[in-house]
């Protein structure tokens, strides 16, 4: 089996996962999503790509916060395989108080839940699927595609010299993250998200790179202030557009 990335984090590149799977099964290799890093961002069609599974946090951007439960997919063919690891939750939920000797497991992907959901975190992630429920995912990305090209023109514009073209890794797949990579080693980890966490700016940055992405919460004017905080790291030259 190979686990494939629905998004690249370090540069935000969406993959064709649909060309890979069916490449991959052709081979006879099933395939299982990561979907960390688009679901809640991008459209998930795993039905029309035809993976096997497809497994995601709901923390990031589904905003279910930290604890939030993960998720599963199960492709249809799959179904009715006993669980390698079987609880509780793995039964037949009309059956579940029979307290048979014998397992009855679910016919659905709730086959691999082993125990009681954990009540607080699912009213948080709840209400999240509820205001993505109603904004609706087309919207979402439209306007995550709206606020990358609006970053992205506003960096082009005025800190090309520092940061170089994100336009081109923007044209190669990088569509609702703006990638970039620290130059020569100069920004080690805690000294880059030292420095912007005291312009207000709350940054990940992991194997010399910073991203900073759009979501659902997200405004123009935000945006606009995130871009605000590079103009005072501009004369440090550390950052470089990932390609």
């Amino acid at each position: 089996m190979v686990v494939l990335p629905g998004v690249v984090y370090t540069t935000g590149q969406l993959l064709d996962i649909g060309r890979l799977a069916n490449e991959a099964h052709r081979r006879g290799v099933l395939v299982c999503v990561d979907a960390c890093h688009s679901i809640g961002a991008v459209p998930q069609r795993f039905d029309e790509w035809d993976v096997d599974f497809a497994v995601w946090c709901n923390y990031k951007y589904l905003n279910g916060g930290p604890g939030a439960l993960a998720g599963l997919y199960v492709n249809r063919r799959h179904l009715g395989a006993a669980p390698g690891l079987a609880g509780w939750f793995s039964s037949e939920k009309a059956k579940q108080f029979d307290m048979a000797h014998e397992p009855s497991f679910a016919r659905t992907a709730g086959a691999y839940q082993i125990g009681t959901p954990p009540v607080l975190g699912m009213c948080a992630l709840l209400g999240s699927l509820e205001l993505i429920q109603r904004a609706g995912l087309a919207a979402i990305r439209e306007k995550s595609l709206a606020q990358t090209r609006f970053v992205i023109e506003l960096v082009n514009a005025e800190l090309a010299g520092s940061l170089g073209d994100i336009a081109l890794a923007h044209r190669h797949g990088c569509d609702d993250v703006l990638p970039l990579e620290c130059l020569d080693g100069l920004c080690e980890r805690n000294s880059v998200s030292d420095q912007l966490a005291d312009d207000g700016v709350q940054a990940i940055v992991d194997a010399n790179h910073f991203s900073c992405s759009t979501s659902v919460m997200n405004r123009f004017g935000r945006a606009r202030f995130y871009y605000s905080r590079f103009e005072g790291q501009e004369e440090k030259n550390l950052f470089r557009s990932c390609s």
